[in-house]
């Protein structure tokens, strides 16, 4: 999983440019993707321009994998823990007779 993450992360450097600061752009001052406002949160305090013009890619990384990959990889996880847990249940009703099933459960069933 940790080469998906080096190649995702170059993959958004390609796409993401140096410095920037339109008025015009909502996101406001932005370096390599990372608006000051999100980099404000992530360091605990306020930056100013000097410290926005300076962000290089090995300063953002940790950015990059705590508020995005990290977040990105629970919610895969979720999804094939609840597809796991599906398919054995599926699995057990069809095996397990229906009152075993309930006392396993913890329940009996609504006759």
């Amino acid at each position: 999983m940790i080469e998906n993450w080096e190649t995702a992360f170059q993959m958004v450097l390609k796409h993401e440019g140096g410095f920037v600061n339109n008025p015009k752009d909502p996101g406001g001052m932005t370096n390599l993707g990372v608006t000051k406002k999100v980099w404000e949160e992530f360091v605990g305090r306020e930056v100013d321009e000097r410290e926005m013009r300076a962000l290089t890619p090995d300063v953002v990384k940790p950015l990059y994998k705590k508020n995005y990959w990290d977040k990105i990889k629970a919610i895969i996880f979720h999804q094939e823990w609840t597809m796991l847990l599906t398919i054995w249940r599926s699995i057990l009703v069809r095996v397990v007779p229906l009152n075993t099933f309930s006392k396993l459960l913890g329940f009996m069933p609504m006759v």
